[in-house]
């Protein structure tokens, strides 16, 4: 999988299939679909957090995704409200769960990322989607069709409002993908008084 392709398709998506309109398209696509399988991985954490021009995309779909998600929002929020059935529960899920998944990710990645950086959710669109993962939250609780989704807004809201502890193991999880936490020598299983190459 070529991740910079597979970023610049979901910044930009081709024309949905019949099945789903232009807006929902952009938040469930094939795209957005092989981006969630490539897991929370260093292969991930290093294209993100790199200054190659090839990346360029990556800096920018942070923003994107949660603008996208804003604007579903309301309309996400009376189809719910008018098809309380399980089965279109489901499809609610899938429609903002990968986006959610992968804002989640983002917001691990760049938990060092300086206040006002264009990589983050501006202030606005977070203020305007904070309250929308709360519902989401709720309505994607443990007895739902999909509980995994309600960790998921809990996790990405949390990052977003800045709580200590989803901060602390967001950074605990970004030195595990540098592998700061342990030798990287093969077969040393040491994990203390580690030093950094100068090369």
């Amino acid at each position: 999988m070529y991740l910079p392709e597979v970023v610049k398709r979901i910044l930009d998506p081709p024309g949905p299939s019949q099945k789903f309109s232009v807006e929902d398209h952009k938040l469930i696509n094939a795209y957005i679909h092989s981006f969630t399988l490539l897991g929370y991985t260093p292969y991930l954490a290093k294209y993100f957090r790199s200054q190659d021009p090839i990346t360029k995309g990556g800096r920018e779909l942070m923003p994107v995704l949660a603008e996208r998600l804003v604007h579903l929002a309301p309309r996400l929020e009376a189809a719910m409200a008018n098809n309380p059935d399980r089965k279109q529960s489901s499809r609610h899920a899938n429609l903002v769960g990968s986006s959610v998944e992968i804002l989640g990710h983002l917001l691990n990645i760049f938990i060092k990322e300086p206040k006002g950086s264009r990589v983050l959710v501006p202030p606005e669109t977070k203020k305007a989607l904070v309250p929308w993962l709360k519902k989401w939250e709720k309505y994607f609780g443990p007895n739902s069709v999909d509980p995994t989704l309600g960790s998921m807004c809990t996790r990405a809201r949390c990052l977003l409002e800045g709580h200590v502890c989803q901060i602390i193991e967001a950074d605990r999880l970004r030195k595990e993908l540098k592998n700061w936490e342990r030798c990287g020598k093969p077969g040393c299983g040491s994990t203390s008084n580690l030093k950094a190459c100068a090369k």
